[in-house]
């Protein structure tokens, strides 16, 4: 059996916190992409639940197919990098 790969390139940021009760947050903030520009979520619970949140299917598919979570949301997901200090904003909806 015979398997192909192939790279895919992604330019943007990763941001992740975590929180002292074990909440655990990834943002993941893609200017460019092979899906375009997009962002997504990850929230780890301290029960370790792994949820993904996705603006649409092509990029859930993509992302679950590379990482694994307990479960997955498409829902309008938005973010905005603002200058002051480096600080962003990143939200369910836009």
């Amino acid at each position: 059996m015979t398997t192909t790969s192939h790279r895919l390139t992604f330019d943007g940021h990763i941001a992740g916190f975590g929180t002292t009760e074990g909440t655990r947050i990834v943002v993941g903030r893609w200017r460019t992409s092979a899906l375009g520009p997009f962002t997504d979520v990850m929230v780890e619970r301290a029960d370790g639940l792994r949820v993904l949140l996705a603006p649409r299917d092509d990029v859930a598919d993509l992302v679950a197919g590379t990482y694994a979570f307990d479960a997955v949301h498409v829902v309008p997901v938005g973010c905005r990098l603002t200058r002051r200090g480096g600080a962003g904003a990143c939200a369910q909806g836009r």
